[in-house]
């Protein structure tokens, strides 16, 4: 990204999300460090990839705050394995929910089930 990226990329946000703090007249000091911090974090990042998450931030109705670098330098991997891993703690913690409340089989079924396969 260069720092024209990144001033054409405030603007989207500032379009969508009325809250995203730019400064303003007689603060240009600010807005040159505040580019410039984007810039740091967004080096090396794809204009595309960054767009991309904008996009997709941007559609997700519990967004309702203005993204943060971090959150639009993610690759679709990085958003995949994150997907995997809170995928993998939900099904831990229904397994675990699960195991708090199981109880054993009736009385008497486990004979039953193995007399009805033997055949007796």
């Amino acid at each position: 990204m260069e720092k024209r990226d990144v001033t054409m990329l405030f603007k989207r946000i500032k379009r969508v999300y009325s809250l995203f703090y730019i400064p303003g007249a007689g603060q240009e000091d600010e807005l040159r460090q505040m580019i410039d911090d984007w810039l740091r974090y967004l080096r090396g990042v794809p204009v595309e990839t960054v767009n991309k998450n904008l996009d997709k931030y941007v559609s997700n109705p519990d967004n309702k705050q203005p993204p943060h670098p971090g959150i639009l330098a993610r690759s679709t991997a990085d958003r995949y394995q994150e997907f995997l891993r809170n995928s993998a703690t939900h099904f831990a913690e229904d397994m675990a929910e699960m195991n708090t409340k199981a109880v054993p089989p009736p009385a008497g079924l486990l004979e039953r089930v193995k007399n009805s396969v033997s055949g007796k």
